[in-house]
């Protein structure tokens, strides 16, 4: 008991720290300089495990004690998108069903941001292909339960009051700079069947903010129950098409990309076409092939071509039932 009080009143007091304005970067992202950051900022936290699991190019992402999450932002950049990100989070505490992240701890000398573990696995396909047709759908369901809560939550008026603006995808740069360089023509071909796609086919719903990086990494899932607990990483939320969400979901399966925009349209009262999310899954992934060669990381580049690989039968299955 002691222990949760003393939790509490840090928390209580570091949570209204602006990110924005507080503290420096980690100096060394490594174990020991972690260690020393937490011991100085959040000495009631006695640390037993650490583990780091992720090391992305916006923040580095530490496991501490199979309890706590902590996040490192990488460049100055990313700390007003993390302030902006917990007051996004603290809007929507009341309106998402689902676990969210809530920050407990803000870093006042050291830019950092802890809050307690959403328990589960990533949702991956090898996890969802083992699932009965009863579990997938009910996961669908809960995930288009949580898209609509969220989509309804924030208005565009307050999302552009948080700083948010609409997400573009570089239509003119994958055209013309990624398309020509691609390594098959089967992938020059869909790449070039979304592009034409996007063109011709502008949105007409009414835009809404999006979570954004809605993959199988950012689900929680509980194996035991096989339920989905809870979603996280908000980082990379904008205004968008809802299809920008489902697209996110292919990189889990086409199978739950489907049931999930059926019981979203429902519930949403939108149009049910798979086609839109679909071209924001391929061009998705062309955007990040090019930010890839931009900052030189080659593994990135090549996990991205090969995703767009494993989709073109995917994809050519969608277009021959369309025509």
């Amino acid at each position: 008991m002691i222990r949760k009080i003393k939790y509490f009143f840090i928390g209580f007091y570091m949570a209204f720290a602006s990110i924005a304005n507080g503290g420096i970067l980690l100096e060394n992202y490594d174990r020991g300089s972690v260690l020393q950051v937490l011991n100085d900022e959040v000495p009631g936290l006695k640390v037993n495990s650490m583990t780091f699991i992720s090391e992305g190019w916006s923040n580095l992402v530490v496991d501490i004690n199979d309890e706590w999450i902590f996040r490192f932002p990488r460049d100055e950049k990313f700390l007003p998108i993390l302030e902006r990100e917990r007051l996004l989070l603290d809007r929507l505490r009341n309106h998402i069903s689902l676990s969210i992240p809530y920050y407990e701890f803000t870093g006042l000398k050291t830019a950092f941001v802890g809050y307690r573990k959403i328990p589960g696995e990533p949702l991956h396909t090898n996890t969802y292909l083992k699932l009965s047709e009863d579990v997938r759908q009910e996961i669908a369901n809960t995930l288009a339960l949580f898209l609509t809560q969220m989509h309804q939550a924030i208005s565009l008026n307050e999302a552009h009051s948080l700083g948010y603006e609409e997400c573009k995808i570089p239509i003119k740069s994958i055209e013309c700079s990624l398309l020509p360089t691609l390594p098959s023509e089967d992938l020059k071909r869909m790449v070039s069947e979304a592009l034409t796609y996007f063109k011709e086919h502008p949105y007409k719903e009414p835009f809404v903010l999006l979570h954004n990086d809605f993959n199988g990494d950012n689900i929680a899932f509980d194996l035991n129950t096989q339920k989905v607990i809870g979603i996280f990483d908000f980082s990379d939320a904008a205004i968008g098409h809802y299809s920008m969400e489902i697209g996110k979901l292919f990189r889990v399966h086409s199978d739950l990309a489907r049931r999930t925009l059926k019981v979203y349209a429902h519930l949403n009262q939108v149009s049910n076409s798979i086609i839109p999310s679909a071209v924001n899954y391929i061009l998705g992934r062309c955007w990040v092939i090019l930010y890839s060669r931009e900052i030189g990381n080659i593994e990135w580049e090549q996990s991205r071509i090969k995703m767009l690989e494993d989709f073109i039968d995917t994809w050519n299955e969608m277009m021959s039932s369309e025509s």
